[in-house]
């Protein structure tokens, strides 16, 4: 697995593009795993990539990190866990009352490099291992 040896925040804001260039760059020499972001979504902060075994897999600036179709579903990578959602509402009688549900939310990837480093992370549990047992 591609380790990254340094401190990641300790790099200038300005520089860090140039890691995360360094990052996808070496995907593609050590596992196959190549760059498809189209112009449009380097300017809205989106990488996309191609794995070897056809899957593409997009990270957003949004902190998210999905497996694309062009003819399927997209699917959300990023963990999951439950969260209490309240909401006030106000009855009949003009009382306001509070509301509870339990809720899936998803777990944001901060930095381009965390998303990345996560959908590497992903392939090699998921792809790479099946990839290997049919040979």
């Amino acid at each position: 697995m591609v380790t990254l040896m340094y401190n990641y925040n300790n790099i200038p804001f300005e520089d860090r593009h140039k890691v995360e260039d360094a990052y996808a760059k070496s995907l593609e020499i050590i596992y196959g795993i190549q760059e498809i972001t189209t112009s449009r979504q380097r300017n809205n902060g989106t990488r996309s990539f191609l794995m070897p075994t056809g899957q593409r897999i997009a990270c957003y600036k949004s902190g998210y990190v999905r497996k694309v179709s062009p003819t399927s579903r997209w699917y959300q990578l990023n963990k999951k866990y439950l969260k209490e959602t309240r909401w006030t509402v106000m009855n009949n009688n003009g009382d306001l009352s509070t509301r509870r549900s339990m809720c899936w939310e998803r777990e944001l990837i901060l930095t381009p490099l965390s998303r990345m480093k996560y959908m590497l992370e992903f392939y090699l549990r998921n792809y790479k291992t099946n990839t290997n047992s049919n040979r």
